[in-house]
């Protein structure tokens, strides 16, 4: 890939796997298409002009970018997505820094969705959402939150810098194949 993460990572490694996406598609009410020129320009001008490296990345991700963006509301999108069993595949839900965008009601409609989809999960046919949103804990960065379905397992990760500067990696250590390291 021509996009190159390099954040200081903190802690052990996240486990080795082998890993085959099947399947991926996004939502937002009104999609930007970055291979258009005015979209990518847009883009582009939300990042800070003083953080050169975002923006090549960011360049870099539109070049390679095919993945399908739907033009919707997200709980209807959200709805339609988790209605079918993905026998043999886990169904990974992941958001970054979207919940701040949403109301109130968006967002325990996701909720609401997620967990009954979990209640239909099975060994077979898991459900995960994979999350990344602001909390509290202002100026640290945010969590990275795992909940895994059936079950209803929810582990914490640990904390990532909103622009990919670091990663403090924390997963219990059942999740990380070594002990964490200690933090200078």
């Amino acid at each position: 890939s021509t996009v190159r993460l390099d954040p200081e990572w903190l802690g052990p490694p996240p486990p080795e796997g082998d890993v085959r996406i099947v399947d991926r598609r996004g939502v937002d009410i009104a999609p930007l298409d970055p291979h258009d020129e005015a979209d990518a320009l847009r883009l582009i001008s939300y990042l800070w002009p003083d953080q050169p490296w975002r923006i090549e990345r960011a360049k870099a991700a539109m070049a390679m970018c095919d993945a399908v963006v739907d033009s919707t509301d997200t709980c209807t999108w959200l709805s339609q997505r988790l209605a079918t069993p993905r026998p043999g595949t886990i169904h990974l839900v992941t958001h970054t820094v979207a919940w701040q965008y949403f109301s109130d009601e968006t967002r325990r409609g996701c909720l609401g969705l997620m967990e009954e989809a979990g209640a239909r999960a099975t060994a077979d046919a898991p459900l995960a959402r994979l999350s990344m949103e602001g909390d509290d804990r202002k100026g640290e960065g945010a969590p990275i939150e795992l909940t895994i379905w059936p079950g209803n397992h929810k582990l914490n990760l640990g904390r990532v810098d909103f622009h990919g500067r670091w990663i403090d990696w924390n997963a219990p250590p059942e999740h990380s194949p070594r002990k964490k390291k200690e933090k200078p």
